[in-house]
């Protein structure tokens, strides 16, 4: 069984870096938008107004091709996140279903696959998630593998270096921190109540100190990610000649995510217009700017516009594939405005990271095009069907081995990521394809870390309610 987990890990591995190595030598995508922001950042820490620490991440690369750094950083990251779930899966017995495990490889190869168009790509998308995962495997091995150890320097060790990497996550994609603060407590309050009846049952008593090693381990991972993204977002703005402007942006985003044409035919996509109104009212607090967008698209129209974006948000099915092939033709002048830098500024940066094709490349590309995004649409699709199957054949394993109320936790715990992303985006936020892939990868991990955590705690249980 061992053997099978590692072979399986090297083979993980290696089409990680297939995948992504190839997508990166024939597209070699150019940043441009947010992107080529990201790539400005990495330069020059001192435009800083959002993005996190990727600029720290990308700046020992600056002298190497945009989309080879991005490569490097996202591979590295998701490397880094296979082995922790590595690590994880080797920490319980797997005896679920053959044909489960197999369908669990399958969704991860899926997976992969579905994020190897923004390996080239420089942007906070991946390493968020990655970091994500990194965080939440090693919180997870901490609380499965440390039993009883409540002070043990090796459980605070991980513990804090889970924090960090939740942190930092987080960071770079503010959503993150809203999915730890739920799915963490959660998972912590199921662990502790399984042992508590457990303990109850073998003993008469529970076993509070071990008990209370669960509470303590989960808050203790909360304040450290909640305290290194103020320190970091504290000390980029601070360095930062932006630091006035830095705060419309999450107004800005608010303010296009309300979006909605007289037609109704489109909704929740980036406006420079609606842009502006965040950024010209940066000072207003944040509930009353919120309360007036939703005011001013019209009460009558929000039930509209969540339907829009809901609909159009679960429809994505290429993710971030065509970013691989071209990006959009963005003015150099309406990315000085956003990001409020010198118009020479972006200039120079979009000079640098020029790819010059030859014609032949061009026609390739062009051929290319329509099959590639074919393909990645199908990649997608496949992908939400797999992580669907993969949480209920989870949930319906939990179910019979340990009883109903595990099967229902299951499934509880990988349904949190899904309407916590689904909530934020479709209520507040803009509305992008890239933002789609942690709503269908995460569900399906979460699921599998928690039907993990019951094979560690309770092998040989098979009580019912939980």
């Amino acid at each position: 069984m061992r053997l099978k987990l590692n072979l399986t890990f090297v083979t993980t591995l290696l089409i990680l870096f297939l995948s992504y190595g190839v997508t990166t030598i024939v597209f070699r995508t150019k940043p441009t938008s947010d992107f080529l922001y990201y790539w400005i950042l990495a330069h020059d820490a001192s435009v800083y107004h959002k993005g996190g620490v990727l600029g720290i991440l990308y700046s020992p690369l600056t002298n190497i091709p945009a989309y080879w750094a991005a490569f490097t950083i996202n591979g590295a990251l998701g490397a880094a996140a296979i082995v922790c779930l590595w690590a994880f899966a080797r920490s319980a017995p797997a005896t679920e279903p053959v044909l489960l495990r197999l369908w669990s490889g399958a969704t991860l190869v899926l997976a992969i696959l579905a994020c190897a168009p923004m390996a080239p790509v420089v942007s906070t998308d991946l390493p968020s998630l990655f970091l994500f995962v990194i965080g939440l495997s090693i919180y997870l091995l901490v609380e499965i593998a440390f039993v009883g150890a409540v002070g043990s320097m090796s459980r605070v060790g991980l513990l804090a270096l889970a924090g960090l990497a939740l942190g930092t996550s987080a960071s770079l994609r503010q959503t993150y921190i809203v999915i730890a603060f739920v799915l963490l407590p959660t998972i912590a309050f199921v662990l502790q109540k399984r042992l508590r009846q457990e303990h109850t049952k073998a003993s008469g008593v529970g076993n509070i100190v071990q008990i209370r090693a669960f509470i303590l381990s989960t808050l203790l991972v909360l304040i450290i990610a909640t305290t290194a993204l103020i320190t970091f977002e504290f000390l980029l703005l601070r360095a930062s000649k932006a630091r006035d402007f830095a705060p419309s942006v999450v107004r800005s985003v608010i303010s296009t995510g309300h979006n909605l044409t007289q037609d109704r035919s489109w909704c929740g996509g980036w406006s420079m217009e609606l842009s502006r109104v965040g950024r010209q009212r940066a000072t207003e607090p944040l509930l009353h700017f919120t309360w007036e967008r939703m005011r001013s698209t019209g009460w009558s129209n929000l039930p509209v516009l969540y339907r829009c974006k809901l609909r159009r948000f679960l429809g994505f099915a290429e993710f971030g594939a065509e970013w691989a092939l071209y990006a959009p033709s963005g003015s150099n002048e309406l990315l000085a405005e956003a990001i409020n830098v010198p118009i020479e500024t972006i200039n120079s940066a979009a000079t640098q990271s020029e790819v010059l094709r030859s014609p032949e490349e061009i026609r390739f590309l062009i051929q290319i095009a329509p099959i590639y995004l074919s393909f990645y649409e199908t990649i997608g699709t496949l992908l939400k069907a797999a992580a669907a199957a993969m949480v209920i054949g989870y949930s319906l394993t939990a179910r019979r081995t340990y009883g109903s109320g595990a099967g229902l936790v299951v499934l509880f715990v990988a349904a949190l990521p899904f309407f916590a992303l689904v909530g934020l985006h479709v209520l507040l936020f803009e509305v992008q394809a890239r933002y789609a892939l942690p709503m269908w990868l995460l569900p399906p991990l979460s699921g599998w870390l928690a039907y993990r955590c019951f094979q560690r705690v309770l092998p040989d249980s098979r009580v019912g309610g939980v």
